[in-house]
């Protein structure tokens, strides 16, 4: 026994400690509070700017040795001279269940501490999967609430763990406390707003170690909170709800700022306006910079679209848009509706969500409810080209060529440098059979973007109609050669060689076409724009008039309002019709021949 003396009395003082601290605050608050309680009885005081290595080491000993007291007693109950009280007797079998070697973050987040800022359910063992639809129910319940109650991070943790259903909300709402309690002490005593920021911009990202993530990073590691504080990079969106999720926990006046494809955020009070880039490590721009950088129209400024401070609502607005921009890239377009939906749902103003499910629906095939967020998006932000451009193709969807061109011309304004305003206006002039102005308006659009793959297959589409085959069949080649992967073009050059007399070289080219847009019908069969491409390569390539209509019947059945749809459905009948009656042996007005 007289061996495990040290290690006995090292494990009663654990205890002690632990008591002392909470033992509900679990083993990581254990194990600082060790850490703490042998720095005091050093030093009397408390440090002040601890580094954050030097006290993950000290943690990381501090529970080594109390793992080892524990390993002693766990010793001593083998020794039956020992003689250890009852009670002892029993903590040291229910410590033999620990293992020193244990992850000491596993243990973290399943015993997470609480903090004087917010308290949290101690979980034990591993959370159990909430269903989608319970999450949907609280997620609603949070986004419900007034913007005084509303809470940035978890509201954005909840929102995280529909993509990460094994997400365990409450120990992440620790480490955001923790990190609360670490920069309220160094806030103590610093009233100067400047001063303020400062302070947070050196804790954020020098203690904390946060940056940008580089820009062409994509995926949703850099956007769900939790990823973020995990591996200490994100996007401006998603930094900007950490630094919201702190700053607001402190009673600090810290604000939202959204501006064109970008977001960031200001402290705000009377007579005090500071920008923080949270993408520049903290750095301050006035609002002149963002209203020359991102040409920012005055009247939306004073409307409050852009530059306004915002309240946690339109965080979080933000936040569902960005999640719901990833899935739309993936092809996962019943999560990108849902987040576009939810966004606009939150915000009667936000006009990039109304675009975005302007869009969605565009594509989708549902061309009124697309008009509909689509006029709304340019009601909310009538200087922007995209959304006008947008419209404009819903339009032309729609066979209202007229109001197509208006927009197409008015996005040309907004934004002289943009091809695709000028090839949709050719786009436009085709379908009004207007062919020399179709050209010269895709050639004019190619000179702005030389290496654009839609401008060239568009530019061979009119040169088709013109009879300039030879042309267009390098100007298909040249898209394919760009993006081999840019399945309209190898369409078209299927379609434009059959008409050629290559029938070999077009099936080659319709087989390529119909193994990918297989692929995508399997993913999602209400598919118009695969299911009109599979009718017209039956119909022209393959000359099969039977299923080229089983596929126009397809098509329209899920996109009725679209024009396209409706006359290639007709004018199919209308082959199918004549090709009946000839088999038949019925002559142009219906009598035998």
């Amino acid at each position: 026994m007289d061996e495990d003396l040290p290690l006995y009395l090292l494990a009663t003082a654990a205890l002690a400690v632990a008591a002392a601290t909470g033992v509900r605050r679990g083993l990581a608050g254990w194990a600082e509070a060790v850490l703490l309680a042998t720095v005091l009885g050093v030093s009397g005081s408390l440090p002040e700017g601890r580094d954050r290595t030097v006290v993950q080491v000290g943690v990381l000993g501090s529970y080594l040795v109390v793992s080892g007291a524990v390993a002693g007693m766990a010793a001593a109950l083998r020794d039956p001279e020992g003689g250890l009280p009852r009670t002892l007797r029993r903590l040291g079998a229910a410590a033999r269940v620990l293992d020193p070697r244990a992850d000491l973050r596993t243990i973290g987040q399943s015993l997470a501490p609480e903090g004087p800022w917010r308290r949290t359910r101690r979980l034990s063992g591993r959370t159990p999967a909430v269903p989608r639809a319970s999450l949907e129910d609280r997620l609603a319940q949070t986004a419900g609430l007034p913007d005084e109650r509303l809470d940035v991070a978890r509201f954005a943790l909840e929102m995280a763990k529909e993509s990460d259903p094994a997400l365990d909300v409450a120990h992440y709402l620790g480490v955001i406390d923790r990190m609360v309690i670490r920069l309220g002490r160094r806030l103590e005593g610093v009233e100067d707003p400047h001063d303020r920021v400062r302070t947070i911009n050196n804790y954020v990202y020098k203690y904390e170690g946060f940056d940008a993530e580089e820009p062409r990073a994509s995926g949703l590691e850099h956007l769900l909170l939790h990823r973020v504080i995990d591996r200490r990079r994100g996007y401006c969106v998603s930094l900007a709800a950490l630094y919201l999720a702190l700053t607001r926990r402190l009673g600090l006046p810290f604000h939202g700022v959204s501006v064109p494809r970008h977001f960031l955020v200001r402290y705000e009070a009377p007579g005090v306006r500071i920008n923080v880039e949270t993408t520049a490590r903290g750095a301050s721009f006035d609002d002149a910079y963002y209203r020359v950088r991102y040409r920012i129209q005055a009247e939306l400024e004073s409307r409050g679209v852009y530059l306004s401070s915002l309240g946690p609502r339109e965080v979080l607005v933000e936040m569902l848009n960005n999640r719901g921009v990833y899935h739309f890239n993936r092809g996962e377009e019943h999560l990108a509706l849902r987040d576009f939906s939810r966004a606009t749902d939150l915000s009667s103003s936000f006009a990039a969500g109304r675009d975005n499910l302007g869009v969605l629906h565009l594509l989708r095939g549902d061309v009124e409810a697309a008009l509909g967020h689509l006029q709304a998006a340019v009601r909310l932000d009538p200087g922007s080209a995209a959304a006008r451009l947008h419209l404009g193709q819903a339009y032309q969807q729609a066979g209202r060529m007229g109001r197509a061109m208006a927009c197409f011309r008015k996005a040309q304004r907004l934004d002289p440098h943009s091809e695709l305003a000028r090839t949709n206006q050719g786009r436009a002039l085709l379908r009004l059979g207007r062919v020399d102005e179709a050209v010269a308006a895709h050639r004019e659009a190619l000179e702005r973007a030389p290496g654009s793959v839609y401008v060239l297959n568009n530019l061979g589409t009119a040169l088709v109609a013109a009879g300039r085959h030879e042309e267009a069949l390098g100007r298909f080649g040249e898209a394919l050669r760009l993006d081999p992967g840019f399945l309209v073009a190898r369409e078209n050059l299927a379609r434009l060689l059959a008409r050629l007399g290559e029938g070999g070289a077009a099936r080659r080219e319709a087989r390529r076409v119909h193994r990918a847009l297989r692929s995508r019908l399997a993913a999602r069969r209400e598919d118009a724009d695969a299911l009109l491409s599979l009718a017209r390569l039956a119909a022209e390539v393959e000359g099969d008039l039977e299923a080229a209509l089983a596929h126009a019947e397809l098509a329209l059945r899920v996109a009725p309002a679209r024009r396209e749809t409706q006359e290639m459905a007709a004018e199919l009948r209308r082959r199918a019709g004549c090709s009946a009656r000839v088999a038949d042996g019925t002559g142009a007005e219906g009598r035998p021949a």
